[in-house]
């Protein structure tokens, strides 16, 4: 049985509710804690699509069934500061390579797997995410490529509405999304059960 939480709402000076301060208290009398924010930016996909030139030497794709694997890897790598593999960064990025829905994409730069990402489609919305560049092929317009081959593909699949999330400490995505159209709808609070 799902168990609510209930707290009350304040309104600002312009009407809007807001969570009430006394949230935080209830939280932690129930043993949560705020672990992360994540901003989630949201895309209309009836606007035109604007398009960036990829850099020379820049191509993305779709990933086969082969190249699955490097996928994972690649896209675990462009996570990592070092460029590295770990076992925790492979754990949780898999579910998204296993998932039905999901559609996955490689950056290319000069025949070398750069960055990737992947798109899920539900009922009209894509939701981009686990996209990452690695560390030696950054400000190349890897990101951008990604969205870009991401969005499109979007519409081709009749889908009208594009969402994704964006760390707030992590600047390069959020100026990477808002180029590319993205508009910041609201800021998720993931709270944790001690």
């Amino acid at each position: 049985m799902e168990k609510h939480i209930p707290y009350r709402f304040a309104k600002d000076q312009r009407g809007l509710v807001l969570a009430d301060a006394s949230l935080f208290e209830q939280l932690k009398q129930r043993n949560y804690r705020l672990e992360k924010f994540f901003n989630v930016y949201v895309l209309s996909l009836s606007e035109s699509a604007s398009t960036t030139a990829l850099s020379t030497g820049l191509r993305v794709t779709l990933v086969n069934p082969k190249e699955r694997e490097l996928w994972l890897q690649t896209v675990a790598r462009g996570f990592s500061e070092q460029d590295v593999l770990t076992p925790e960064m492979l754990k949780m990025i898999a579910p998204t390579l296993h998932s039905e829905s999901a559609k996955c994409f490689l950056a290319w730069v000069d025949g070398n797997p750069a960055g990737g990402g992947a798109m899920l489609l539900h009922e009209g919305v894509a939701k981009l995410c686990s996209g990452s560049t690695r560390l030696m092929f950054r400000k190349r317009g890897v990101q951008t490529a990604l969205l870009n081959a991401r969005l499109a593909a979007a519409r081709e699949a009749g889908c009208d509405l594009a969402h994704t999330l964006v760390s707030p400490a992590n600047s390069a995505s959020q100026r990477n999304v808002e180029r590319t159209g993205f508009r910041l709808a609201y800021t998720k609070a993931v709270m944790v059960k001690e």
